[in-house]
C-alpha cells in the first residue's frame, strides 16, 4: 500500500512539473506579438500571430489552455476588419475564444481593438473599429493610448504605448 501511495505521489509531482502554470498569457495579433511582454510581465507567455485573425486564435485555443494561464490578455480583431471578415463571424469567434478560456477558470481580460492614428493609410478604419468594439462583450477594456505612443505606421505601438498598457494591466492585478 505504501508503495502505491509513493508511486501516485511521484506521478503527481511529475505531472505538476510537466505542465507549469503561466500566470499571464498574451493572445492576439501583431500588436500583441510585438509587445515586450516577457520582459515586462514575469512568466508571461505570448501566443500571438502577426496578421492573425480571430479564426487563427480560435484554432490556437488548445495551445492557450495548455499553458494553464491564470489570466489571458486578449486583443484581436483588427485583421478581421482588414480582411473584410463579417462582423458577426468576428464576434462569434471572440465570444468562443473567451468562453473556452473562462471555462477553465482563467480570467480573460478582453481588450477592445485599438484605434489607428491619422498616419494609418486606410481612411475610415476607426469607424469600422468602433462599430466592432461596440459589439464586443460589455466587459471589454478600452485602453487610451495617445497617438505619440504609436509607431509611424499608425497601428503598432512604441514602447511608451506598451508601458501604458502594462500600467493598466497592473492596476487590474495582472503582471505583478
Amino acid at each position: 500500500m505504501a508503495f502505491i501511495l509513493i508511486t501516485l505521489w511521484v506521478l503527481a509531482q511529475i505531472e505538476a512539473r510537466a505542465a507549469p502554470v503561466a500566470p499571464t498569457v498574451f493572445v492576439g495579433d501583431s500588436i500583441v506579438h510585438m509587445g515586450p511582454w516577457s520582459k515586462l510581465c514575469r512568466g508571461a507567455v505570448v501566443i500571438a500571430k502577426p496578421s492573425g485573425t480571430t479564426r487563427d486564435i480560435l484554432d490556437r485555443v488548445p495551445d492557450i489552455l495548455a499553458a494553464k494561464p491564470a489570466t489571458v490578455v486578449l486583443m484581436i480583431g483588427v485583421n478581421d476588419i482588414a480582411l473584410a471578415v463579417p462582423a458577426d463571424e468576428t464576434i462569434r469567434n471572440v465570444e468562443a475564444i473567451k468562453r473556452q478560456i473562462e471555462a477553465t477558470g482563467a480570467r480573460v481580460l478582453l481588450h477592445a481593438i485599438l484605434p489607428v492614428t491619422d498616419l494609418y493609410p486606410r481612411p475610415g478604419y476607426n469607424q469600422r473599429i468602433d462599430a466592432l468594439n461596440d459589439r464586443l462583450p460589455p466587459d471589454r477594456i478600452a485602453l487610451r493610448i495617445p497617438p505619440k505612443a504609436y509607431m509611424a505606421d499608425g497601428i503598432h505601438l512604441r514602447d511608451t504605448g506598451y508601458a501604458i498598457w502594462l500600467a493598466h494591466l497592473r492596476s487590474v492585478g495582472a503582471c505583478r
